[in-house]
């Protein structure tokens, strides 16, 4: 796996020229315009610590967001930017391709009596600026996966055939408003889209690493779906790399007391840092519990712990459940598509509409 590096942290402002108006929004603009991010997250939001690790992670660009993408990302509709109509036209060699989707696109009012008989659309949104920046970063990297300041959308993914990888503007919006994650991160002070180089990272090396008062208390395999038999015979070796990762490249430049590491180690035993995470219950243990990091914190302090404690699958009976599980398609949905890609579902899904309608 190559894992291209940046030179220097991409960051820019977003212009604020749009073109967003909805009068329901009211509410979600105040509570988006008022949200202050708490000091224990600052910390590990992406950049805030990027530049000291850039020559060790993932090539990043970090758009900043103006609140009136924050505002758009809140509301209930899943209508894409109108510019993202524009770019699917000329990829399909001009014929009209709205991909947009929204329980209410083009409906009318029922319950509006005698009308004019005119069909209303909600407002399309429009965020050229913010459009441009995110086709540029992906014709630079090629493909990206887009995360906010601390979560990436992988709740949504099933709307992205099952991946996070994006390929135009469309795929990024479209997972960022169908994330639960993203949502949670507006709420909490979140204002930069971070797109991060697509790499196609074998799921045995990634690892989660606890650590507290500057010493590592576990170490895991990530994925607790599948079973690797091989990590049983090179896990050590792997552990020691991450080991003196940590010391020679983490320890004094993330000097948070207590912190939740991910990184990635390739086939030639580099480690690469993936993300630093909240120390507390917000994220997931895998294979151990919190219970038991903690019952390993208080044995650090006794000086009772010799080494970290380290967790692989063993075997097919350890494997865990999908913690994203409950993130899903509705199953009349799934058998709906039948595999498809989800433009394909949402063609097939106007196509039901109108035959239930006959």
């Amino acid at each position: 796996v190559n894992l291209e590096m940046a030179d220097q942290a991409s960051i820019a402002q977003t212009p604020t020229t749009n073109n967003y108006s909805n009068a329901d929004s009211a509410a979600e603009r105040d509570v988006v315009s008022t949200v202050v991010v708490a000091p224990e997250l600052a910390p590990f939001s992406l950049p805030s610590w990027y530049d000291g690790f850039r020559r060790n992670t993932i090539k990043t660009s970090i758009i900043r967001l103006t609140p009136e993408f924050m505002t758009w990302l809140c509301a209930d509709s899943i209508v894409l930017p109108v510019e993202c109509e524009e770019a699917e036209r000329q990829r399909a060699g001009g014929s009209s391709c709205d991909k947009g989707w929204s329980d209410d696109d083009g409906w009318t009012d029922d319950e509006g009596g005698e009308g004019d008989g005119e069909e209303t659309s909600p407002a399309r949104a429009s965020f050229p600026e913010l459009t441009a920046r995110i086709e540029e970063v992906i014709r630079e990297y090629g493909a990206v996966f887009p995360k906010m300041n601390w979560s990436a959308p992988k709740d949504a993914s099933w709307v992205n055939a099952s991946t996070l990888k994006c390929t135009k503007a469309a795929d990024v919006y479209t997972l960022l408003k169908a994330s639960d994650f993203v949502n949670h991160d507006v709420l909490h002070g979140a204002d930069v889209l971070v797109l991060r180089k697509w790499s196609n990272l074998h799921k045995s090396g990634e690892w989660r690493t606890f650590v507290c008062a500057g010493r590592v208390l576990a170490v895991a395999q990530r994925d607790c779906l599948l079973n690797y038999p091989f990590l049983i015979l090179e896990k050590d070796a792997i552990v020691a790399k991450i080991l003196e990762f940590y010391g020679d490249e983490v320890a004094e430049k993330f000097r948070e007391d207590k912190f939740v590491m991910d990184v990635y180690v390739d086939r030639n035993s580099r480690v690469w840092l993936v993300d630093f995470n909240v120390y507390s219950e917000v994220t997931e243990a895998g294979l151990f519990s919190w219970e038991e990091i903690l019952t390993l914190e208080e044995r650090a302090k006794e000086g009772t712990l010799a080494s970290p404690e380290v967790r692989i699958v063993m075997d097919e009976k350890e494997v865990k459940g999908d913690p994203l599980a409950s993130y899903r398609a509705p199953i009349d949905a799934v058998d709906l598509a039948a595999g498809q890609e989800f433009e394909t579902f949402m063609e097939l899904c106007e196509k039901q509409s109108q035959r239930e309608d006959l």
